[in-house]
């Protein structure tokens, strides 16, 4: 329920309800920590504004998850302070935090997460004057996506790639790039039946649509 009205964008009721979460896993010592559910009451925290609790709570799970030594908690642990260091414009901090959490996640194995931080470590690169660097994480995450089959986030990748080379007026290349990214996302839109993966299918659309527009 939690996740739901995250998603619904209600974030006061799903903080109420991973507050009941947390309040019932207490009383369930085989539950240890349940750190999804630490990581999507950060989010509704940070959507409510509440930041500096939002950082504290991130900082108490991934103090557990470093004990614990599960690298694959810490990866996303440490990609939602980074995106909590982005709300407090703490660019160069929230670019640190990122680039820690690909290497977690690359420890890890977990190349989903690893392409889903690509996404965003790229846009904060590019915005700090780093094109070079922004470039070479888009290749890696999308390079990740293609060996896992990943066809939610590779055409957004590949949307990201192509706004770059089209700012580099390497026109091209960029075309090239938004052709395959629409190439999957048609493919998608056609075999599936899921609303939620519908709706992520259109939004990619229209990511890419804008793309070659511009």
């Amino acid at each position: 329920f939690g996740h739901g009205y995250s998603e619904l964008g209600r974030p006061e009721q799903a903080l109420d309800f991973y507050d009941r979460a947390l309040k019932a896993g207490m009383t369930i010592p085989e539950l240890q920590f349940p750190v999804m559910t630490y990581l999507g009451k950060g989010d509704a925290l940070v959507r409510l504004g509440r930041l500096n609790e939002a950082d504290q709570l991130l900082k108490d799970a991934l103090a557990y998850a470093t004990r614990q030594g599960a690298l694959g908690y810490q990866a996303e642990l440490t990609y939602k302070q980074g995106l909590v260091a982005l709300e407090r414009k703490q660019p160069e901090q929230a670019i640190e935090l990122l680039t820690r959490a690909i290497d977690l996640g690359r420890q890890a194995g977990g190349n989903r997460i690893v392409a889903e931080i690509s996404l965003d470590l790229a846009r904060l690169q590019r915005a700090a004057g780093k094109p070079a660097e922004a470039d070479q994480t888009l290749r890696q995450g999308i390079q990740i996506a293609r060996e896992m089959a990943e066809h939610l986030l590779l055409p957004r990748l590949l949307a990201r790639l192509a706004d770059l080379k089209s700012s580099e007026r390497r026109y091209a290349e960029a075309t090239e790039l938004l052709e395959e990214a629409n190439d999957i996302l048609e493919g998608l839109l056609t075999n599936v039946s899921s609303p939620w993966v519908r709706s992520r299918v259109i939004g990619g659309m229209s990511e890419v649509y804008l793309e070659r527009v511009r």
